[in-house]
């Protein structure tokens, strides 16, 4: 569900003549959506993508994907939401 969010990049020497060294820095978290998991069913609320997309992190999606495939299906999904109880 989430990218990886980087720092601005910092730029190391400004000497003339010399290549400048950048460097990225670490990862600062993650942000967005996570193209790893695909949802292959259309009978997905907005409100449950809302809710997905607030409270889900990579841990859950990889207990909604029950056999592994990175594709959530609607009968894992329900599965899933049934084992927590609903929202």
């Amino acid at each position: 569900m989430g990218k990886k969010k980087y720092r601005s990049p910092i730029i190391l020497t400004l000497e003339p003549g010399e290549d400048p060294n950048i460097s990225f820095g670490g990862s600062q978290g993650t942000s967005g959506n996570d193209s790893q998991w695909t949802f292959s069913f259309s009978g997905i609320s907005d409100y449950d993508l809302d809710m997905i997309e607030l409270n889900c992190d990579d841990l859950d999606l990889q207990d909604m994907d029950a056999n592994g495939d990175y594709v959530i299906t609607d009968s894992e999904f329900q599965g899933w939401l049934a084992a927590r109880g609903g929202w």
